[in-house]
């Protein structure tokens, strides 16, 4: 398709939160996910990358993680 004028989409900025406001937010939930916010915080993963992660995916020796 040729000469086909796509509409502009919009790109919303996003702020990271701030180390205080992580720092709140991973105080006021309950710890069972304390340690996703951490890392999503540490990490910069999405929420879906963060819910799919499973312990094959971590490495602690090397300190990685695998994203599949």
């Amino acid at each position: 398709m040729r000469q086909v004028k796509l509409p502009s989409v919009p790109r919303k900025k996003v702020l990271p939160l701030t180390v205080e406001q992580v720092r709140t937010l991973s105080e006021e939930i309950p710890a069972r996910y304390k340690g996703l916010v951490l890392l999503g915080a540490a990490t910069g993963l999405r929420p879906g990358e963060l819910f799919g992660l499973q312990v094959r995916h971590l490495d602690l020796l090397h300190g990685t993680i695998s994203v599949e």
